[in-house]
């Protein structure tokens, strides 16, 4: 099992995944495709244009993220970059 493998699985099981870094979110963004900016050290903006409005995108496909002591991501936005990929590993079936 790959370290992204493993990620991945901490990620979905955990309920309250609070202790995910900005980097580990980062290695998900990129292995899946997905484009990401950072806003100085509290924000980070991840942009998927195929799925403008669909939840948890808002209309201009973007999801904003804010990083919690501009190194720890919130649970709750783990779950939207969750459904994120899975809308994307939806799409390639």
């Amino acid at each position: 099992m790959s370290k992204l493998d493993k990620l991945m699985q901490r990620l979905r099981t955990d309920k309250t995944p609070s202790d995910v870094s900005r980097d580990e979110i980062e290695k998900v963004l990129n292995h899946y495709g997905l484009s990401y900016k950072i806003n100085g050290s509290s924000h980070m903006v991840v942009t998927e244009p195929r799925f403008k409005c669909v939840p948890p995108l808002n209309q201009n496909g973007e999801l904003c993220i804010p990083i919690k002591n501009g190194r720890f991501v919130k649970s709750y936005y783990i779950k939207n970059i969750l459904q994120l990929v899975d809308l994307l590993e939806a799409e390639e079936k």
